[in-house]
């Protein structure tokens, strides 16, 4: 049972049903009135796209759930749209390599970069999605350590969260994702939470803490140091504190 000074909710997260603890301070200052900024924007238009990024472990997928579920107890229809599902299939991962510091890497190696994505596809569908169109969206799916295409049927209307680490990179090809967003948020995060985090992802999904630390450090560590230092200024950014809670430092 959480405390009386917060709130539970249980969210799906890829796949897995987890349990988590708000404070209601946290969810009265910044949630819930992001929640009416939503609102207040979809009485202008059906349907609004919001870039959610972040580094690797910042918690970007658990907000957006959270998002979600606030959306159904405030009246603000919020969906949840993971940029993981893009992630290639691993039998692409394990054809194709790329060079790191001279060297040819398979990959599967480095699953999670950005060069593990299919941006012609995220770019076509986030495309689809800014001109209204009905389509089907791709879901990563953590048992299967694989993409499933077609496994969220996007709403007409509402706010579409978008979360992902590269949304909001400032490099060629990735830029361009920016302006196909009405509204975006980065999330700050300390690399100590984000490198808990990931890691107990990693065991969840059947890894060993060995093989979750050896990815961690080979893919997600230099990956949270891409995004930090070169990244496109957002619209709101949100700071993980020492204490795992969440707050609002920038925007209007």
């Amino acid at each position: 049972m959480p405390p009386p000074s917060a709130e539970a909710f249980t969210l799906d997260l890829a796949g897995f049903r987890t349990c988590i603890s708000v404070a209601r301070r946290e969810l009265e200052g910044l949630h819930l009135p992001l929640l009416a900024e939503l609102g207040s924007r979809l009485k202008r238009s059906d349907r609004i796209i919001v870039l959610l990024a972040g580094p690797p472990g910042s918690g970007k997928t658990t907000l957006a759930a959270l998002w979600e579920e606030l959306g159904r107890s405030t009246g603000v229809p919020v969906q949840a749209l993971p940029m993981d599902g893009f992630h290639l299939p691993n039998v692409e991962l394990d054809a194709r390599t790329t060079v790191r510091d001279g060297v040819a890497v398979p990959l599967r190696r480095i699953k999670g970069s950005p060069e593990t994505f299919d941006l012609p596809a995220l770019l076509t569908d986030l495309g689809g999605l800014r001109r209204g169109e009905v389509l089907k969206w791709p879901r990563y799916d953590r048992t299967l350590h694989d993409p499933v295409p077609d496994a969220l049927e996007v709403g007409e209307r509402g706010a579409l969260i978008v979360e992902g680490n590269y949304l909001l990179l400032d490099e060629p090809g990735w830029r361009d994702l920016r302006s196909l967003g009405d509204l975006s948020i980065f999330v700050e995060c300390p690399e100590p939470v984000a490198r808990e985090r990931v890691i107990a992802r990693y065991l969840r999904g059947g890894r060993s803490i060995e093989e979750a630390q050896r990815h961690y450090l080979r893919s997600d560590l230099p990956n949270l140091e891409w995004v930090g230092r070169s990244r496109l200024p957002a619209d709101i950014v949100l700071r993980v504190e020492s204490g795992r809670s969440l707050r609002r430092v920038e925007g209007p």
